[in-house]
């Protein structure tokens, strides 16, 4: 996965941001990639996370794909290493073994 990021820093430390993010890599014999747009804050006063992530394209096999992906959880901000909880829906057009 590779992303760029475009975020601030509010009054209080909070961060606020987007992120272009891709995914390559496969499911099953299928593959390709997926390419989501995500907004994130993240606390500076607990470290909490939210990420919501929009699927606005895919390639190859992921062609046409969309849906979304949610993360909410926590960032160690001193290891910048998280824990949480995804959940999400997602849509493939050339895949028929949906999960």
């Amino acid at each position: 996965t590779t992303y760029t990021a475009d975020y601030t820093f509010d009054a209080s430390g909070n961060l606020h941001g987007t992120l272009q993010e891709t995914f390559t890599g496969r499911y099953g014999k299928h593959k390709g990639t997926i390419n989501f747009v995500d907004d994130i804050t993240v606390s500076a006063t607990d470290g909490s996370v939210h990420l919501g992530c929009r699927i606005v394209s895919g390639t190859g096999d992921f062609k046409g794909a969309r849906g979304f992906v949610n993360f909410d959880g926590f960032l160690d901000l001193n290891t910048y290493t998280s824990s949480g909880t995804y959940s999400g829906r997602w849509f493939a057009p050339k895949i028929h073994d949906h999960h």
